[in-house]
């Protein structure tokens, strides 16, 4: 450890902590990408498996399930997207706060 930590007794100065909260906004901003995308693919897993159970016979119900399959793709893709950038995220984060 270099002196400077040393002598602050493990206290952050209010530029430190302003440095920190910067950083770690995108990595609130990418957890809550990675949630809404999580609780669209429940609402879609949860209407194609109601629709299936109890649309079968509806005229145009093959073209319905067919979309609501690939926004449920869709919406996987981009939660795994979400959660490739929160890691990223959280990457820089951990690196700013260590050179703290």
């Amino acid at each position: 450890m270099s002196e400077n930590t040393e002598n602050r007794e493990g206290k952050l100065t209010a530029e430190e902590i302003a440095v920190l909260e910067k950083a770690k906004r995108p990595v609130i901003i990418a957890n809550r990408f990675r949630l809404f995308f999580l609780f669209g693919s429940v609402i879609l897993v949860i209407v194609i498996y109601l629709s299936d159970k109890f649309g079968a016979g509806i005229g145009g119900y093959e073209k319905f399930s067919a979309w609501m399959y690939l926004f449920l793709f869709l919406d996987i893709a981009l939660m795994l997207i979400s959660i490739f950038i929160k890691i990223g995220c959280a990457v820089r984060y951990n690196h700013i706060l260590k050179k703290l």
